[in-house]
């Protein structure tokens, strides 16, 4: 189990148990405070070892923690606060051993399926749309709810200015009012499957670099599939 994986677990909220995630975030804060550089629990867990050289129980933390004191050197300041964050641990959920807290941590949690990749736009004016690995999900502005829409099955995603078209261009120089109201018209955002199917999203008009960029990425992926 590594310390990344970890962080991930406890900002997805994955971590159910409030004791799983009480030890598991001891464990963040103790290895940040000590500043090891281990990347997995395992490498804490033997650094742990070579510093107490005991059993790593309550009593021998608070022994090493004495013995550190002792020493009065300054590098030991940081090891003593993290000790004390591990005998959190001990007082919270009654384990007689770190390395038993460690194990079952990394047993248990190598069972969690990490979320899968996604990619989120959420602006205001634009649908929201988040991206996945095989598929998007999209939401209108004005709608509840979200549409699937697998990358295999499409043809392209596009966004169509009806400004542009020639039938509004004649339009706009025929009209008064659209000349009044035209510019803050929406943009349509145009989904085309391959067997006919479409649907359509209103956007904002206003130029938003980020929502162009999903829109690219949304698109690379249709092509690739």
């Amino acid at each position: 189990m590594t310390f990344d994986k970890l962080l991930q677990l406890i900002e997805n909220k994955q971590i159910i148990d409030k004791n799983d995630l009480f030890i598991s975030e001891k464990i963040l804060e103790a290895e940040r405070i000590w500043k090891t550089n281990a990347e997995t629990l395992t490498d804490f867990l033997n650094i742990l070892k070579t510093e107490v050289q005991l059993e790593l129980t309550k009593e021998n933390l608070e022994i090493r923690i004495e013995t550190n004191n002792r020493r009065k050197k300054e590098n030991y300041n940081n090891i003593n606060k993290s000790l004390i964050k591990l005998i959190e641990i001990f007082d919270k959920t009654g384990f007689s051993n770190l390395k038993l807290v460690f194990e079952k941590l990394s047993s248990k949690f190598s069972l969690i399926k990490e979320e899968p990749k996604k990619l989120i736009f959420e602006e205001k004016g634009f649908p929201i749309i988040i991206v996945f690995e095989k598929y998007f999900e999209i939401k209108a502005i004005d709608y509840n709810n979200f549409r699937k829409f697998n990358y295999s099955e499409l043809k392209e995603i596009k966004l169509v200015d009806v400004k542009n078209s020639w039938w509004f261009q004649l339009y706009f120089l025929t009209s008064i009012k659209a000349q009044l109201f035209s510019g803050s018209d929406p943009i349509d955002l145009k989904i085309k499957k391959k067997n006919g199917g479409e649907w359509q999203y209103k956007a904002s008009n206003e130029s938003n670099l980020k929502f162009r960029n999903i829109i690219n990425e949304i698109n690379k992926r249709i092509k690739i599939q």
